[in-house]
């Protein structure tokens, strides 16, 4: 590599550290004048079922707490960022091993800014911590939705949650597409299992009401990821990518196809123990393998072609 090619690569990325900066000092200028209160980051430790209601509520827990993002630099290696959800937060260790096995030379590095409990209406609402977290990355990873839903069903507002989903979404990629040669992808989740414990078969109930049948839960999930998928359709540098039947293609799942299945859950093989809607390492793995090979894979051969293993 000349030094004039070299020079030129760190100009681009200074320049892209300023324009990130200056998007971050805008959005904290209209940024509420009064702060409400703050989501803690939480242990990145499995919750159990008898957690749920601290994931369910899309109003009770205030505005999203984030730690400030890697700070850019001519850095001539891949960041990405897991923002959102308790799947973004519990699933990261397993896509950080995904990545190390396959680009152990390029090095990737990933930034852990899940909250589990999070909802989209509470990152919509702080933008400017959600830029925060993603300053200086090259790609983010976003899981969000799934609370809200969840929210909606369990206070009996279901007949909302379409709407005000899409329009926190929508305010959040707005906000992420600010920031110069960012890159969004969204896979919404993988079907749940409510059916696994009598403690899920309990809470379903409890959060879905008189929706509470894997069926019916899984067309809610469902619904969601079309939803994800359309508004991702608007925004250039966001690419949608479904996963939705991934655990049930599993060999030996005992789900017949196709996939997803809408009559069946994920297998609890690969859900946590006592967890309804959370996978334990194993089902992470095959869930963060395919997100690799269907996105980042693509990414980095593209941007840092001859740097791979």
């Amino acid at each position: 590599v000349s030094t004039q090619s070299t020079g030129e690569s760190q100009l681009k990325m200074m320049v892209k550290m300023l324009l990130s900066i200056l998007v971050v000092l805008s959005l904290a200028a209209v940024a509420p004048a009064e702060d409400a209160a703050q989501v803690p980051l939480a242990d990145a430790a499995q919750p159990t079922a008898g957690n749920l209601a601290a994931e369910q509520s899309a109003e009770d827990a205030g505005d999203v707490a984030v730690e400030p993002g890697h700070v850019a630099d001519a850095h001539s290696k891949p960041v990405v960022a897991s923002i959102g959800d308790s799947w973004a937060a519990f699933a990261s260790h397993v896509l950080q091993q995904v990545f190390d096995s396959h680009l152990e030379s390029l090095g990737v590095k990933l930034l852990n800014h899940g909250i589990p409990g999070s909802t989209a209406s509470e990152w919509g609402a702080n933008t400017s911590g959600l830029v925060a977290a993603a300053l200086g990355a090259d790609y983010v990873w976003l899981s969000i939705g799934g609370n809200d839903v969840m929210g909606y069903f369990a206070h009996g507002d279901q007949a909302e949650w379409i709407a005000d989903v899409e329009r926190d979404t929508r305010t959040m990629l707005a906000a992420l597409s600010a920031l110069p040669e960012l890159e969004v992808v969204i896979f919404g989740y993988d079907l749940v299992n409510f059916l696994h414990t009598p403690l899920c078969i309990a809470e379903a109930v409890d959060i879905f009401h008189n929706q509470s049948t894997q069926p019916q839960i899984n067309q809610i999930f469902l619904e969601l990821g079309a939803l994800l998928e359309k508004v991702a359709l608007d925004y250039p540098r966001v690419t949608y990518v479904s996963l939705w039947g991934t655990l049930q293609s599993q060999p030996d799942s005992g789900v017949p196809a196709p996939y997803p299945n809408p009559l069946y859950p994920s297998p609890a093989k690969y859900m946590g123990k006592d967890d309804c809607i959370h996978c334990n390492d194993e089902g992470w793995r095959i869930l963060m393998e395919q997100l690799y090979h269907k996105y980042f894979k693509g990414k980095f051969a593209s941007a840092w072609r001859g740097r791979r293993n």
